[in-house]
């Protein structure tokens, strides 16, 4: 097969999936609907089902150098010239767009305010030249537009470019990669891979689980360049990622123009439809697939619980009461062990975080902290013979600044790595006992359904649960409280001391700089040490919150079980009171309950059974 045809027909697979994700989807939704008149549970669970499988919500940024052209990509994605475009670096903050049926303009504040603003203020919030260095204290805008492209949940941001030289919006741009779910990594046809975008492709691939790479700005160049830029980008992502990279070229300024013309055949020759098309069939597909089985595996779950309490409902109701009580009283013990079972899982968790503290967090942080210190004291006595003629001035700024940068480069990446490896430990101990939880759960199930003489009809599945860290890192810096020395011996002091006086003057200046060399060092020592306190802090408080959000997901699945159950014979034996004939109904609206929930439990196996294929 051709490359054509192979393409043509990795196309009509994606879109095969495409409508057959949907149709699962669908499906999946239709029944939740199916399930809420048949159950006594809050609905809030089926509720939040419904709204996971509805918005199915997925972050994709676009990132890169500045003047990459992320935003005008972004305008072509969108079919509008929506978002401000310039020469010079503009975009400044973050900017997230997400559906809705009308454009809608709304600045998020530091402070927890939100401003709606009309579409031609968004330059005065988003730009360099509207909110320089963000001096509105804007943590970002939120766009809704009505764009096809944006349904399902996708929320598409735009990120300032790094490089330039606003740090603030390198800074910007960093503090969102956590988010990132995948990203668009924009490289141009210009200077198609620079050290620099190399650098910080290291960061995003950190965090972004997928990522696609655009040559942009094809339009610059004949088509023989065209593909020597390609080939060149190509084998410098493939060498710097050790994988193979697949580059799509596009023209983001042809395309916009081409939308805004309603032009099929400059779309086509902007060739942004060849990444779109691979790009919706991802969103479409991959990440649908892990949502499907989530979604039908906690149906499974709900349903062979209601199925269960139908049942005990029934027999609960023809059992003689002797024997009902015995039954019950059975149980009761079996209650009180699921009770200390829960306490004990309580202790076991505890454990397992302060496990991951002593053998995961401290160690990791001290062998970091100890080696970085040892390399940096040599490399700053190195840097410092380096620029030791510099003026006073020029000395302090220089010794800050290499402080500043290296502290702050190595503890970003030394704490993705940690982050992984926190996360990795604290997942794989909750799946663990999420698998017990979900064994008490089933154990309590099955006996109960054997005390009551029920046939068991198991959830499908296993139980799995996910943290997800987030990590903003900020240098904390402080004044060192030099300015007044540096000003004393640049200024005052040349005008004081003549020529005759060089001796002197020679030996203010080595002990200026011995003040400085002194005051730096101690001020890198405090960074660091400051440094690693702040990292220690802020994933201590992760995984208490990880551990406070495991306890109230799991530990209420056994509470949910345990109750269902009880209300179950409890309904039972409130029939003896009834009729015969009121009691004939309802048990005939019981069985006609427990059929229904067989057909919906059918109906999540095929979903799964599709989604695995």
């Amino acid at each position: 097969m051709d490359q054509s045809s192979l393409y043509a027909a990795t196309q009509r697979s994606e879109a095969m999936q495409f409508h057959e994700y949907a149709r699962l989807k669908d499906s999946a939704l239709a029944q939740i609907e199916l399930i809420r008149p048949l159950g006594r549970l809050k609905d809030s669970a089926l509720s939040d089902l419904e709204a996971r499988l509805k918005s199915d919500i997925f972050h994709l940024l676009v990132v890169g150098q500045f003047k990459r052209g992320k935003t005008c990509l972004l305008n072509a994605l969108l079919g509008s010239d929506l978002l401000p475009m310039a020469v010079i670096p503009l975009t400044s903050m973050v900017t997230v767009l997400t559906y809705g049926e009308e454009l809608k303009v709304e600045v998020k504040y530091l402070d927890g305010r939100v401003e709606s603003v009309h579409r031609e203020r968004l330059g005065d919030f988003v730009t360099e030249s509207g909110n320089p260095r963000n001096v509105k204290r804007v943590r970002e805008v939120l766009i809704t537009y009505p764009s096809p492209y944006l349904k399902d949940g996708v929320r598409l941001i735009d990120t300032p470019g790094v490089g330039s030289v606003y740090r603030h919006n390198t800074d910007v741009a960093y503090q969102y990669l956590p988010r990132a779910d995948a990203a668009l990594f924009l490289l141009s046809v210009e200077q198609p891979a620079s050290q620099a975008e190399l650098d910080f492709l290291k960061d995003v691939r950190q965090f972004s689980g997928k990522l696609f790479f655009l040559l942009n700005k094809i339009d610059y160049l004949s088509e023989p360049e065209v593909l020597e830029s390609l080939d060149f980008a190509a084998g410098v992502l493939r060498e710097a990622l050790d994988a193979e990279v697949r580059v799509y070229p596009v023209s983001a300024k042809k395309a916009l123009e081409a939308k805004l013309e309603k032009s099929d055949e400059k779309l086509a020759a902007s060739r942004l439809p060849e990444f779109t098309e691979v790009l919706e069939g991802f969103l479409t597909h991959e990440k649908g697939k892990a949502l499907l089985l989530s979604a039908t595996g906690h149906l499974m779950r709900i349903t062979s619980q209601m199925r269960l309490e139908k049942e005990l409902e029934l027999k609960s109701a023809a059992m003689p009461l002797e024997e009902l009580n015995a039954r019950i009283a059975v149980f009761e013990a079996k209650k009180r062990e699921m009770i200390q079972q829960k306490e004990r899982l309580d202790i076991l968790l505890e454990g397992e975080i302060q496990k991951i503290i002593a053998e995961g967090l401290d160690p990791r942080l001290k062998a970091f902290k100890d080696q970085f210190l040892s390399e940096m004291d040599g490399r700053f006595d190195a840097f410092y013979e380096e620029k030791r003629e510099f003026d006073l001035k020029a000395l302090d700024a220089s010794l800050s600044d290499f402080v500043v940068q290296e502290v702050e480069q190595a503890f970003r990446q030394w704490v993705a790595q940690l982050e992984e490896h926190l996360t990795h430990l604290l997942e794989k101990a909750c799946e663990e006992l999420a698998l017990r939880v979900t064994e008490i759960v089933e154990s309590l199930q099955a006996f109960s359904s054997d005390l009551f003489d029920i046939e068991y009809h198991g959830a499908a599945g296993t139980r799995q649960w996910k943290g997800r860290y987030s990590l903003t890192f900020r240098l904390q810096e402080e004044p060192v409280g030099l300015e007044m020395l540096i000003t004393s011996l640049t200024q005052v002091v040349p005008g004081l001391v003549m020529q005759r006086f060089q001796k002197l003057r020679e030996t203010l200046f080595r002990w200026a700089r011995k003040r400085i060399f002194d005051s730096r060092k101690a001020k890198m020592l405090r960074t660091i040490d400051m440094q690693s306190g702040q990292v220690r802090h802020h994933f201590l408080d992760r995984l208490q919150r990880a551990k406070q959000a495991f306890g109230r997901e799991m530990m209420v699945q056994i509470d949910v079980a345990m109750d269902g159950i009880v209300g179950a014979v409890e309904r039972g034996l409130e029939k003896r009171a009834m009729s015969e004939k009121e009691v004939a109904e309802r048990q005939a609206v019981l069985v006609e309950e427990i059929e229904k929930l067989g057909g919906i439990q059918g109906e999540l196996h095929r979903i799964r059974g599709r989604v695995a294929v």
